[in-house]
């Protein structure tokens, strides 16, 4: 376990990408939830490639296609 996941692991998301799975869940330290990678080809051995930046700052909603660039209330 690294120190950016010592306390805590979670909401993850696997992706299939030409034979790689891609693993992003978030990882807490008691200061910031952190968005992490792992990487797997075989889905029992992981690598940690770490957070993806350095903060954490909760990215925006997507605006939908045809909205004008709102986002539904």
């Amino acid at each position: 376990m690294e120190d950016y996941e010592r306390f805590g692991c979670e909401d993850p998301r696997i992706a299939l990408i030409d034979g790689t799975y891609y693993l992003t869940y978030t990882g807490w330290d008691r200061r910031s939830a952190q968005l992490c990678l792992a990487t797997s080809t075989d889905l029992h051995t992981w690598n940690r490639h770490g957070p993806s930046s350095p903060t954490s700052t909760p990215s925006p909603p997507s605006t939908p296609a045809g909205s004008g660039g709102r986002r539904p209330a």
